[in-house]
This record gives C-alpha cells, structure tokens and sequence, in this order.
C-alpha cells in the first residue's frame, strides 16, 4: 500500500434496513477519495425489491437468505479486490474524510490493522456510541465512552482493543492473515461478538487497532432487530463463549480468576431466571468442534503471548484514559524562540465534589507568573454537574468531566492523555498557588537538570488560614519580619520546611533529607515532571488500579528504579488543604487503598533479596501497626485487614506488574541507597532495631550510605 494510491472496498449488509441505506449510501459517495467500490450484500431483505438503487455505481450480491451479519459480509469481502476495506452498517453513516483520514493511519502506521472511528449515535443529541472496543477482566467487552456526552475526552488518537464493526477500516493484510477458510468473521456467530473475536484475534496476531477521533461517523443502532429480542439474546450468549474458546487460555484467567468467578456466578443465577437463554448451550455444543478447530490452526499464527494481550483487559466498572498520539508534537503555542526558553507546562488539576477550593485553586493558577502554561481540569465524576459550573466561571479553560469517579491515578492519566506540555505541573484541586511556584519549579529543573522536582505543600486545616500563608511565603526570606501568625500556621511553616523521604517499610520518615535540595519522590500535591523521562509508562502515567494514595511514592520508584534524579524546590511553594479530597472515602476505604498500595510499592520495586532478608522486620512492624490500629482506630483495622486479604488473593497479578515495572532500569543500588532504614524516623527503639537489622543482613540504605561517605 505505502506509495501508491490504495483501492478503498466498502461493505454494506442489507436486513430490514432499506429505510436508511440511501443515507449510508450517500455517505460513502460523498467521501473525498477516488479509488472505490462498494459492495451491497442482501441478505434476502423483504422489501430490498422495492428499492430503487440505480443511482448508485455499485455491486449488489444476493446472499440467498439471511445469513446473517458475520457470514454477509464474508460474502463481501470475498467479493471485494480493495487494499483497504470499510465495513458500514445500513444504519450508519460515515462523515466526510473518514476515509482519506483512516488511509492515512494505515500508511504511516504500518503494524495498524484496523482504524477505528469515533461513533455518535444518530439522534442528534452528541453523545457517543463508542470509541473503540475495551475488554473487561471478567472477558466481557464494552464500547468505550457509550452514552457518554462528546466533550473532547476522546479527542486524543490512540491504540484501542479494536472497534465495532458498525463503521471501522481495515487492511486487508490483516484480514487475510487471520482469516482461516477465508472466513474474516466465524460464521457460527451469526451476529453480536464477531467484530469483539476479530479484535481479539488480530491482537494475537501483532497487529494493532488505532484510534483516530478524526474518523467520524454516526449510527441509529439496532437497525435490523431490536436487541432485546430473545433469539437475539440466545445468540449473543452463544457467542460469548466461543469468543472465549476460540482466543482465550486457562493461564491467562489465571491472574483474573476472582472478577471472572464473580462475573460467572453472577451471569449464572441470571441465566436459571431466563429460562429462554436455556437452548443456547446446545447451539454451543453444535459450534464447539469448529471453534476447537479454529483454536488449533491459530496458535501457529499467534505472534503475541495471550497473557500479554490479557494485560490491557480493565477491572469492571473502569475506563482506561484516551491514549497519548504517538508523536508527541506540540500544537501551535509560541515562536520556537520562546519555545525553547519557556518550553509549555500542562497544569492539571483533579476535582470531585470540591466546587469552591477548585475555583481558588484555579484563580491561584491564573495568576502564575510563568506565561506558557496550559491549565487542563477534570471533574472526576462529581456528584453534580461542577464542570459546567466551572466552565461559567473559567471559559478559557479546558475543563472535562468524567462520568465516574477514577480515582486521583484515573483522573491523572485522562488530564495527562489530553496534554500538550513538555512538563506536567500536578497541582491538588485543595492547594492555592503562589505566583512564582510554577516559575520556580521550572526554574529549580532547569538548574538541575532533574527528571522530576518536588514542590513544597504547606498543610492547614482551616480554611482561613491561606491567605495569612500565602502572605507569610511572599516575605518568608526577609529578616526583618515580625510574624503575626496563628499557632498553628507557624507550626505549619516550620513543618513544610522539612524535607521528608522514604522508608524502606514505604512510610514517610521525617527530614531525613534535611539540608538537601533532593528527595525520594515528586510530592502528587505539587510536582513537575518532564514528560520525556516518564514518556516510557505512557499512557498509564499513574498505575490505574492504585486509585488514589501511594501513586506519586510509585513515580518515585519507576524514576530512582531507571536512575533518574528528583529534586527539591522549596521556593515553590502552595498552600494545601490536607486530606479534604479524601474524607468523602471514609476511613476503611482510604486505609485500604494506602496499605495495599504501600506494599504493592515495596513489592512490586524492592530487590527480591531485600524482601527476603526484611520479611522478619516486615512481619514484626506490620504486626505491632495491625495491634495500634485494632485497638485504636477500629475502622483503619479493617481497611488494612482488606488490603491483606487483596493482596493474598493477586500473586499473579503483583508478579506481572512487577516484571513489567522493574523491566525498565537497574539502578537497585542506587535506588535503595535512598530509602531510610528506619520505620518511621521518629526515633525510639523499634527504629534503632530496624537500622540494627539492616546493618546485620548488609541492605546499604540511606544511613549506612552517609556513614561510608
């Protein structure tokens, strides 16, 4: 294809849609590229005589029956020559320049088989009806952003599981290599799961399904036969299942065997209450020997291990953000003058459920003296409607909402997905800025030359107590000052100025990097990352599951685990109001989620020897912490005992992310010669026996390493 101008096949299947098909028709006639034919399969439709097609240059195929949605367009690809090939349903229709866009993809994108559209549904409301297929851990798929408003969050390229088959393009390379029989789509599926087999199959493949919002199109949906209709049903669990015995392994359920024995218990119950679903195992039964048959011929052809197409299927109830276009071009901005000496800054901000501190965080962003900056918000599924509210107030502003609550990572990796910046400033919706603390983050990375620096938070728990703060930051250096403070924001002072690190129990120890302009991990409450140093775990730049807590301790991790250096600016500095995000988990919850991903760290970056030899001290310290807490803070008991009990449950899943985290640099050494050897760093005798264990079992951390220095 590359160099010449490919041949463009589309493939339409007529049942019961005459009514639209001159719509789909027009559509294709109205794309701006010369070389095409299209193919009209009709599946013996009652009422296909009727219609009057000989306006239209194409191929009509009469299919001799309704052969359903799989088999008529095998019948059309069979028929058809192109390089290139469109599937559109009678019910949909494509915009102009979908083609000239998707033909595009497929010529710069070589190991692109399939291009996949952004879908609205035909009802002129703008909310989408998919944007790519995802998979669920529990082997149920989904159309991505579906019933969802169009407002911009998918309007980053990116690669996807694969696309309903509704409106989609794909090279007929692909097509051809995984096709056994000629038979693109199985013809046992009849309709529903084929486009989701396909993608699976091209997956296992090596070839990659890529997103492009540029590609549009709309669909009515449904347009031959109401979903809801009990063959219908029978059918579509039919399929399921061989979808599953055609692609799937026992060893790649393994890791995901909880969501998926809930899900199976759960479809189970349902299944005896739908007593006319019941005559689908014995269509199963009837297809499984072809589906056997299909499994054993496409293990000679896979290139990808299943296990690591399984990687990228989702926890229910998740959406993986908009993937970062792979070239990582800025868009417009300043002369490349300016570019170079004030290079752009993606400030992102999370909210939910905080309309008023996001506003004064916001107000506080507007007023940074650093001028090229770009201010990115998501409201994380809060439960009013605050990104229209903050839209009114902020119209300059790009701000997006989600429909569910992600999480600080999820919400993070959206806002992320939809930057531009060369840096990215994390900003907590709960801080209000000082002028210059964009300017002297900036300013601290370029005299360093760190892959990531750490601002300075004061923590309140009064409101009223910002703006005395932001006044005491401004004139912090004169030695003429004559603090009129509260108690309270003096200790609050005092208490930023310390520059905490990291324990090799994964708790913060106090100013362990006292005089240093370093430390272990870019504080989530105010940071600047250079977006080349973390472009290696794009799009994930947090990791989804960790939800909130521990994610910024984990960037700390990938950076020092890849020799990287973050540094310490205390000049740029914010007020935080601490924790108010948060309180809405409620204590069990939050507890959960900072004990599973504590240890997840340490279990996921820590060499393997070092777990060995502190298994004796983690047991102790864990042990005496679950006691304080049982007897002290009950509801903290419980969230840490579910930690536990999540943790004892994913072996597999921790043992994947850990090759996949530590396959990325070997600086263990190093890394550890950060890390205190304390547990909390508050003195006392449990830390005086920690620093003994680490002195008797040879792990050189943080204090060992300033005595040989």
């Amino acid at each position: 294809m590359p160099g010449q101008l490919p041949l463009v096949s589309y493939i339409l299947v007529n049942w019961n849609t005459e009514e639209l098909l001159p719509r789909a028709l027009d559509s294709i006639a109205a794309q701006d590229f010369p070389l095409r034919e299209v193919i009209l399969v009709n599946n013996d439709s009652p009422g296909f005589s009727e219609l009057d097609l000989s306006a239209y240059d194409m191929k009509v195929v009469q299919a001799g029956g309704n052969r359903g949605f799989a088999e008529g367009n095998n019948i059309g690809i069979r028929e058809s020559r192109g390089d290139v090939v469109v599937l559109l349903n009678c019910d949909a229709a494509l915009e102009p320049g979908f083609t000239k866009r998707a033909v595009e993809v497929l010529e710069t994108r070589p190991r692109c088989g399939t291009v996949v559209p952004k879908i609205l549904r035909d009802d002129m409301s703008g909310t989408l009806d998919s944007t790519g297929h995802l998979m669920r851990e529990d082997r149920t798929p989904l159309n991505r952003g579906a019933g969802e408003p169009d407002n911009g969050l998918y309007d980053m390229p990116g690669p996807v599981f694969g696309g309903t088959a509704a409106a989609i393009a794909y090279r007929r390379e692909m097509l051809e290599q995984v096709s056994m029989d000629v038979e693109v789509f199985s013809r046992d599926f009849f309709a529903y799961f084929e486009d989701v087999d396909l993608d699976w199959r091209a997956q296992l493949a090596g070839w990659e399904a890529w997103y492009e919002p540029a590609c549009r199109a709309i669909h009515r949906g449904h347009g031959s036969g109401g979903r809801a209709g009990t063959r219908i049903q029978r059918i579509a669990e039919k399929n399921r299942y061989l979808m599953l015995v055609r692609n799937d392994t026992i060893a790649s359920q393994l890791p995901m065997w909880i969501p998926l024995a809930i899900y199976e218990t759960w479809h189970f119950l349902m299944t005896l209450l739908r007593p006319w679903v019941w005559p689908s195992l014995l269509s199963f039964l009837a297809c499984l020997p072809r589906a056997l048959h299909y499994r054993s011929w496409s293990r000679r052809h896979r290139r990808i291990p299943q296990g690591r197409v399984a990687a990228q299927f989702i926890q229910r109830g998740s959406m993986l953000p908009p993937t970062v276009a792979a070239s990582g071009k800025l868009a417009g901005g300043s002369p490349e003058q300016d570019e170079e000496r004030y290079p752009l800054v993606s400030i992102l901000i999370i909210n939910f459920n905080g309309l008023s501190l996001t506003r004064a965080c916001l107000e506080s962003a507007l007023l940074q003296t650093y001028e090229n900056c770009e201010i990115i918000v998501i409201d994380n599924g809060s439960e009013a409607d605050e990104a229209s509210l903050l839209a009114m107030d902020f119209p300059q502003l790009r701000i997006h909402r989600l429909e569910h609550n992600l999480g600080f990572s999820g919400g993070v990796n959206w806002a992320v997905s939809l930057s531009k910046g060369d840096y990215i400033a994390l900003v907590n919706n709960d801080s209000v800025m000082d002028p210059d603390c964009i300017a002297n983050l900036m300013y601290a990375q370029r005299r360093t030359g760190a892959d990531a620096v750490s601002g300075r938070l004061v923590d309140i728990t009064e409101r009223n107590q910002v703006v005395p703060l932001l006044n005491a930051l401004a004139i912090e250096q004169e030695d003429d000052v004559v603090w009129d403070l509260l108690q309270a924001s003096m200790d609050a002072l005092e208490e930023s100025r310390r520059n905490h690190g990291l324990s090799i129990y994964g708790y913060i120890v106090r100013d362990s990097f006292a005089g240093q302009d370093t430390c272990f991990y870019p504080s989530g409450g105010l940071c600047l990352l250079k977006r080349s140093s973390v472009s290696l775990w794009l799009p994930q730049f947090f990791p989804q599951q960790y939800f909130a807590y521990q994610e910024d301790v984990w960037q700390g991790f990938a950076l020092r685990h890849a020799a990287g250096r973050i540094a310490k600016a205390p000049a740029a500095a914010a007020v935080h109001l601490a924790s108010s995000s948060t309180r809405s988990l409620g204590r069990p919850r939050l507890r959960f989620y900072q004990e599973r991903n504590r240890i997840m760290n340490l279990l996921c970056w820590l060499p393997a020897s070092v777990i060995w030899c502190m298994l004796p001290m983690y047991w102790l310290v864990g042990l005496l912490a679950g006691l304080r807490s049982l007897f002290t803070k009950p509801a903290d008991w419980l969230g840490e005992v579910a930690a536990h009990c999540w943790l004892a449950t994913h072996p597999l899943q921790i043992l994947r992310m850990r090759q996949e985290w530590r396959s990325r640099g070997n600086a263990d050494k190093e890394m550890l010669a950060m890390l205190s050897g304390q547990v909390r760093g508050s003195g006392g005798a449990l830390n005086r026996l920690s620093l003994a264990w680490c002195r008797l079992v040879g792990i050189d951390c943080l204090e060992t390493s300033r005595k040989e220095n």
